[in-house]
């Protein structure tokens, strides 16, 4: 319960959601939050190593990115798994979700690397989502060399994922991926994605549900005023972070949408698990993301947390209400790992 949080991390959510405070205020917030759950979490084990690197965008902006993994990376493959951070487009820093990292990293051997990338409102849509792809790019290409992670073959892998705003980021890039920008060039990856984790993602504003799935999509009324989120708030981010809401680098929807050849696309689209709160107001932009992929027959794992709201097993340690919310992270990203 909220209750028992320490005082100061109840301090700082009280900040995050007051809605006069200006976004350095709750910047500074979020951050004060993520960082009171590290200290329950290092040090790391002393076979795993963590360090920062910097890898520079097109523009000369640089994404500051936590590298976690095994010392050995020779002894067995290890998958790379490249997650973002959430904090609604405008806020939050990669050590938010250091936690489920390091146990991915334990658990399955991988390397994980968590990018930073451009905030708004300085630096509005599609910068978040194209800064994103670039670091994904770069990754595709370096990750072997430079950090020994295995992107394919036997036991090997290629994971993107992220939580909220993450999860629309991950979720663009995903639709990017399998079914393209609508017909117009881009920059492709070295090597293949092999899943996508998507935890309560930002996918979709109401235009550009399927007439199919509108039913499905009730959430952002349902849920209006829900724990740690409103749909009032949603607006506001997304407000700020001004995107074409119809665009294929805002919602796989649109990539989907928007493709030339969906079914030929979708068969080659990577396993996706998606994770969403029941009480969350953007519960089914996950929920019609998972239905409109499982009909094109992607493979599809959902969990559906039944007494929480937006959750996810992140650094700041807000307990989930509904049991096994750590087990189903551990096991969904297993999953995806074929593990």
């Amino acid at each position: 319960m909220m209750s028992s949080l320490p005082e100061n991390l109840l301090q700082a959510l009280m900040t995050l959601g007051d809605p006069n405070a200006d976004i350095v205020t709750k910047r500074k917030a979020l951050s004060d939050a993520e960082h009171l759950g590290l200290d329950a979490l290092r040090p790391i084990p002393s076979d795993f190593e963590e360090s920062w690197v910097d890898i520079k965008l097109s523009d000369g902006w640089v994404s500051k990115t936590l590298i976690i993994k095994p010392k050995d990376t020779s002894s067995k493959p290890c998958p790379l798994i490249v997650f973002f951070h959430g904090g609604g487009y405008s806020m939050g820093e990669p050590l938010s979700v250091f936690r489920p990292s390091i146990d991915w990293a334990k658990a399955y051997g991988a390397v994980v690397a968590l990018p930073s990338y451009k905030l708004a409102p300085e630096d509005p849509f599609p910068a978040a989502m194209h800064g994103s792809w670039e670091v994904l790019v770069h990754l595709s290409k370096v990750a072997e060399k430079d950090f020994g992670a295995k992107l394919d073959g036997p036991d090997g892998g290629f994971v993107i994922g992220g939580c909220s705003a993450g999860g629309g980021v991950s979720g663009a890039l995903l639709g990017i991926h399998a079914f393209g920008d609508g017909g117009r060039d881009y920059v492709k990856l070295a090597k293949p994605l092999t899943g996508a984790f998507i935890n309560t993602p930002v996918l979709a504003v109401a235009d550009i549900i399927p007439e199919k799935y509108k039913g499905l999509w009730i959430s952002r009324e349902e849920n209006a005023i829900s724990e740690g989120i409103t749909t009032e708030g949603i607006n506001q981010f997304l407000q700020d972070f001004n995107p074409d809401y119809h665009s294929p680098w805002f919602s796989p929807l649109n990539a989907v949408a928007q493709c030339e050849d969906v079914n030929k696309a979708a068969a080659s689209c990577p396993r996706v698990y998606i994770q969403t709160g029941h009480f969350d107001p953007l519960r089914d932009d996950g929920i019609v993301l998972g239905r409109l992929l499982s009909d094109l027959g992607v493979e599809v794992k959902e969990d559906c947390f039944s007494e929480d709201g937006h959750v996810g097993w992140t650094t700041m340690g807000i307990d989930a209400k509904t049991p096994g919310v750590p087990e189903c992270t551990m096991n969904g990203m297993g999953w995806l790992l074929g593990k």
